[in-house]
Order: C-alpha cells, then structure tokens, then sequence
C-alpha cells in the first residue's frame, strides 16, 4: 500500500508541467472538446453568432483549445527525458532542468561510522530515504563496495 502511495506522490508531484496520467489527459481533452462544441452549437443556434463564415475558425480554435492537455502532456514526457523539442526554428530544451532535480544521498545515510542503525539511524536512513522519492534522479556512491 505505501509503494502505491509513494508511486502516486512521485507522479503528481508539483512542478511538473501536467502532473497526471495519459487516460486522465485524454479524458481532459476529450471533455473540452465536447463541452466547447456545444457551446459553440448553443450560440449558433440561439444567438445566431458567430456569422456563417467564421463559424470554421471557431471550430478550428476550439479543436486546438482541446489539445492543450496532450501538447502538456507531450511537454512534460520530453522534460522528464531532458530532450529538446524543435519545429520551425523554435527550440525548447529541457537538459538544464533535467540535471537540476539530482541528489546525492548522504555518506553513510547520513549516520555517523559506527553508529548501530537499531540506536537511533533508522530515523536518519529513514529521513534520508524520504527525502530521494522526491526526485527524479539519484546518486549513490558505491566508493569501493566496501563502504
């Protein structure tokens, strides 16, 4: 049950650019997509707007409203990897932030050598374990295995 909890915390942490899931992305812009047609059907036929010729730009500007949930969701994919994302000249890279959310744990956990972990470094290897779920990216320093 707290592997499942820490999995769910580690998915919608804050920060991310669409902290949810595919199914919930499709959902979104699936529900947008319905809800802003039959707005745009409801003004048509009780307000007579927009005129007849505008009437495609305003579908077209309600299909790319709809996407916005999957361009989020594409975007934040691309960041997690630290990829850069290129189309007609206009480049977004992600690699700068990507090397920002590492960690090194502590020598040791965080215990001092020769400290029994029954005395009191449970709590520290404990804190110090809390502490690296909430990352992307983690360093261990094996040393020579020996450590």
């Amino acid at each position: 049950m707290t592997e499942l909890k820490t999995r769910l915390d580690h998915t919608r942490r804050a920060g991310r650019i669409w902290p949810f899931g595919v199914i919930p992305d499709l959902l979104s812009a699936g529900a947008m997509l319905v809800a802003l047609l039959v707005t745009v059907m409801l003004l048509a036929t009780l307000a007579k707007w927009p005129e007849q010729r505008w009437q495609g730009w305003l579908v077209l500007g309600v299909m790319l409203l709809a996407l916005i949930p999957l361009v989020l969701l594409v975007l934040d994919r691309v960041s997690r990897t630290g990829g850069p994302i290129e189309f007609r000249g206009i480049k977004i890279a992600f690699a700068a932030e990507a090397a920002q959310a590492t960690v090194t744990l502590p020598q040791n956990m965080g215990i001092p050598p020769g400290t029994p972990v029954t005395a009191s470094g449970s709590f520290q290897i404990q804190a110090a374990m809390r502490e690296a779920v909430k990352n992307d990216v983690l360093v261990v320093d094996l040393e020579e295995g020996s450590a």
